[in-house]
């Protein structure tokens, strides 16, 4: 467009959505086609309805908490199973060399990744320094350990993870639903109170990355929930955006 002589030109900002806005948007969609996407901007809400509802997305994840800090469990699982895939990675497959299963153990803190790179070259060193003989089980650091427990025809990798255990993980379903659910409630009942006038009504839709319940334990968990003042609705969807829980 030309004003005055010189030439306007439009940017249109790219909003992008992350997985789960994605997944929460296909459910939206399929109760108000119109369903609008970051409708003030990157603040809540993620979606609007109608310009009444505002809808809030979180992932449904289960929470590590120490020292008043929160964090959801898959992130210290996927920063430790990148750095250790990785360098893995780099030793070379020559054939006729025999392959490895390891497994992993860890909890958290899960210390320093510099130092588990450095200890993961020094655990292959003594696998093969004892004659690979297996089992074989390494510290990679305090709560952190590696296992070569089995030879891996398969494999297209001279070392790969071929198991994990992630010991913080372990819960009983029904509480630890309503564990984290209820500490997303929280979590988002702050982050929509300086808007909350702005539209009639609130939902929160939690996309379920627990990925463990059963139809007999959903029951349970909608009994012992107490349904928010700040949110009509709170609704869980799997990954597939069907909605396995409403209160």
């Amino acid at each position: 467009m030309v004003v005055g002589g010189l030439t306007v030109r439009y940017l249109s900002k790219a909003i992008s959505m992350n997985e789960d806005e994605k997944i929460a948007k296909k459910y939206l969609r399929g109760i108000d086609n119109n369903a609008v996407f970051e409708p003030d901007g990157n603040i809540p809400p993620d979606f609007s309805i109608k310009n009444k509802i505002g809808v809030e997305v979180r992932r449904l994840n289960q929470q590590y908490r120490k020292n008043g800090r929160t964090e959801g469990l898959e992130q210290k699982r996927f920063l430790l199973l990148n750095v250790i895939s990785k360098e893995l990675e780099k030793y070379i497959l020559v054939e006729g060399d025999d392959k490895y299963w390891l497994s992993l153990s860890f909890k958290r803190d899960i210390g320093n990744t510099k130092d588990i790179k450095k200890n993961l070259k020094k655990a292959i060193d003594e696998f093969h320094l004892q004659d690979a003989s297996i089992p074989f089980n390494y510290k990679l650091a305090q709560n952190v350990s590696i296992k070569f427990f089995s030879k891996a025809g398969t494999s297209n990798q001279k070392y790969k993870i071929g198991m994990e255990s992630d010991r913080d993980s372990a819960a009983w379903v029904v509480s630890m639903y309503i564990e984290d659910t209820t500490y997303c409630i929280m979590e988002k009942e702050q982050k929509i109170k300086p808007y909350y006038k702005k539209y009639e009504k609130w939902w929160l839709l939690l996309v379920d990355h627990l990925s463990c319940i059963s139809s007999y334990d959903i029951d349970k968990v909608v009994e012992n929930l107490n349904k928010p003042n700040c949110f009509e609705k709170v609704i869980i969807i799997n990954l597939n955006g069907e909605v396995i829980i409403e209160i």
